[in-house]
C-alpha cells in the first residue's frame, strides 16, 4: 500500500485504508499524517475527515479535536450531512469534557430531534425535573426506539426508582431492533434494577439470555461474572472470570489498539486479585483511548487497593467528569466524599 501511495499520491481512499492500518496497530502519530495526507487528495473525503477528529480525541487531544471540529462545521462548502455529524461529534466531546452549555447550545439546534440527547446534559447539571420530562417525551415521540427505553431505563436506575427502570428496561428489550450495545446496556439496567429489588436469579437469568443473543461477546460474559459473585457462586466466577481473562488477552494481541477489550482485560485481572497486571492493561487502554471511562473507573479502584487514595480520588474524579451518568457514577461519588475525608485540605 505504501509503495502505491509513492507512485499515487493522490489516492485518498487508499492514504485512508493506510491510516485505518495505523490506528488499528496503535500508530496515531503516523495515521495523524496519513489522514492529512487523504484530505491533502481529497478535502471532501468523510471517513478521512470523521477518523481524524476522532483520533484527537482518542489521544486526548481534546482542544485540537474542538478546533478541527469547528473548522468543517463552520465550512461553507462542506456537504451538510457531514457538518451535522461532526456537529454531534463535538456535542458530544464538549459534553464529556464537562463542557455542558457548549453541548446544549448544539443539540438545541434541532431540540424535537436531539430530545434524548438533551435529557443528560439537564441530568449532569441537576436539573432533574427537565431532564426527566425530555426522558419521558423521547419515548413518547419514539416508542419503538429501543435508545428512547434505555436513557429512561438508566435515568430511573441512577434515581433508585427500580421498579420504574425495570418497566422501562423490559420495554425496550421488546423493540424490534437495536444494537448489541443497546440492548446489552438495556439488560444490565434490568438486571441490576432486579439485584437491587432482591431478584437476583431473574439478574442472573436476564445477563444469561443476553450472553445467549451474543456467544461471542467476552465482554457480555463478565457482566454474568458479576452477578455469580452476588450469587455468593465465587468458584464459579473466578473459572469464567479466567475464561474472560484468556480471551481477552489474545484478542489484545490482535487488535493492540482496542481500548474496551485492555479495560476488560484490567476488570478480570482485578476481579482475580492481579493487581498490577490490572494496572498495566488499564494503562494500556488509555494510550489507546485517553477518554476510556472504564479504564479510568478501573485505575481508581487499584488505586485504593494499593492504599494510595489521592491517586484513587484523582481518577474517580476524572470518570465523574468523562461519564457522569453512567450506573456505576452514584457509588463513585460516594467514594469520592470518603476519600476526600481521608486524603485532607489537599484534596
Amino acid at each position: 500500500l505504501q509503495t502505491h501511495l509513492q507512485d499515487y499520491r493522490g489516492d485518498s481512499r487508499a492514504w485512508t485504508i493506510l491510516a485505518r492500518q495505523q490506528i488499528q496497530g496503535g500508530e496515531f502519530e503516523k495515521a495523524i499524517e496519513t489522514l492529512k495526507s487523504a484530505l491533502r487528495a481529497d478535502s471532501r473525503n468523510s471517513q478521512a475527515l470523521w477518523e481524524l477528529g476522532r483520533l484527537y480525541v482518542r489521544m486526548g487531544r481534546s482542544q485540537d479535536a474542538v478546533d478541527y471540529y469547528s473548522e468543517i462545521i463552520y465550512d461553507p462548502n462542506e456537504k451538510r450531512s457531514v457538518r451535522r455529524a461532526i456537529e454531534r461529534a463535538l456535542a458530544d466531546l464538549y459534553f464529556r469534557t464537562g463542557r455542558y452549555r457548549e453541548s446544549l447550545e448544539i443539540y438545541q439546534r434541532e431540540l424535537e430531534s436531539n430530545l434524548a440527547m438533551i435529557a443528560p446534559i439537564y441530568e449532569a447539571v441537576e436539573e432533574l425535573e427537565t431532564a426527566e420530562e425530555l426522558y419521558l417525551r423521547s419515548v413518547v415521540q419514539s416508542p419503538r426506539d429501543a435508545r428512547s427505553h434505555l436513557g429512561l431505563a438508566e435515568y430511573w436506575v441512577r434515581r433508585e426508582e427500580w421498579h420504574k427502570a425495570i418497566e422501562s428496561a423490559k420495554k425496550g428489550l421488546e423493540c424490534t431492533y437495536a444494537t448489541e450495545d443497546v440492548h446489552s446496556n438495556l439488560a444490565v439496567a434490568l438486571a441490576t434494577s432486579q439485584m437491587r429489588t432482591d431478584q437476583i436469579e431473574s439478574a442472573y437469568q436476564t445477563m444469561e439470555e443476553i450472553c445467549q443473543t451474543y456467544p461471542d461477546s467476552i465482554h457480555q460474559v463478565f457482566r454474568k461474572v458479576k452477578i455469580l459473585v452476588m450469587l455468593k457462586r465465587r468458584e464459579e466466577a473466578l473459572a469464567l472470570a479466567e475464561e474472560v481473562r484468556s480471551s481477552a488477552e489474545h484478542q489484545t494481541g490482535c487488535a493492540p489498539a482496542e481500548s474496551s477489550l485492555w479495560s476488560l482485560l484490567g476488570d478480570c485481572h482485578s476481579l482475580l486479585g492481579n493487581i498490577k497486571a490490572a494496572e498495566e492493561a488499564y494503562s494500556n487502554a488509555l494510550k489507546y483511548d485517553f477518554m476510556d471511562s472504564i479504564a479510568v473507573r478501573g485505575l481508581g479502584i487499584v488505586a485504593e487497593k494499593q492504599k494510595d487514595h489521592a491517586r484513587a480520588l484523582e481518577m474517580y474524579q476524572r470518570f465523574v467528569l468523562l461519564d457522569p451518568l453512567n450506573l456505576a457514577t452514584p457509588t463513585i461519588r460516594n467514594r469520592i466524599e470518603e476519600l476526600r475525608e481521608k486524603v485532607g485540605p489537599q484534596a
